[in-house]
């Protein structure tokens, strides 16, 4: 669940109408304050809203403890193509695949934080399949490993670049 806190950064004067004096009212500092507008409210009257002052912008915020919201998709592609996550989940936390090919190593490249991730078979990009899964939030997490990224393949490898990935 998100909450939200909104920002407003207002200027705000107040007139009570105390004080009929066009005369600034000194300061105990030797100063004077700047006489803006003299104005008289009765009681239950209200003071209209001036538009003219700018109230500048309004910010939403996300509170920090406001719980990730993850989304899953589903795989039916071919190795060495980047699988990206949506604008609304950008960040790529978890996956769990099945490749195919007869090599026992696999290659999950991934850096913490990105909106992509690229799975490599054996030692070549030969267009074997990848099904399964692929886990994005609204929250950056710590990147891809062995917990989070699961696949039929005994030697997983993650990495940060396919360059790095044997072969």
């Amino acid at each position: 669940m998100h909450r939200w806190l909104s920002l407003l950064l207002v200027g705000v004067g107040c007139a009570t109408g105390a004080e009929d004096s066009d005369t600034p009212t000194p300061k105990s500092d030797g100063g004077a304050d700047t006489l803006v507008e003299d104005t008289t409210v009765a009681s239950g009257d209200s003071a209209p809203l001036d538009t003219s002052v700018d109230t500048g912008p309004i910010f939403e915020v996300e509170s920090p403890d406001a719980d990730p919201v993850t989304t899953t998709l589903s795989l039916d592609t071919t190795e060495c193509k980047s699988i990206a996550c949506p604008a609304s989940h950008p960040y790529v936390v978890g996956c769990s695949v099945v490749v195919g090919g007869s090599s026992s190593q696999l290659c999950v490249v991934h850096v913490a934080g990105s909106t992509t991730v690229t799975f490599k078979e054996g030692q070549s990009c030969g267009g074997e399949s990848v099904k399964g899964t692929i886990t994005c939030s609204t929250a950056m997490g710590a990147g891809l490993n062995a917990t989070n990224c699961t696949s039929n393949k005994p030697k997983p490898l993650y990495i940060t670049a396919i360059g790095a990935c044997p072969g």
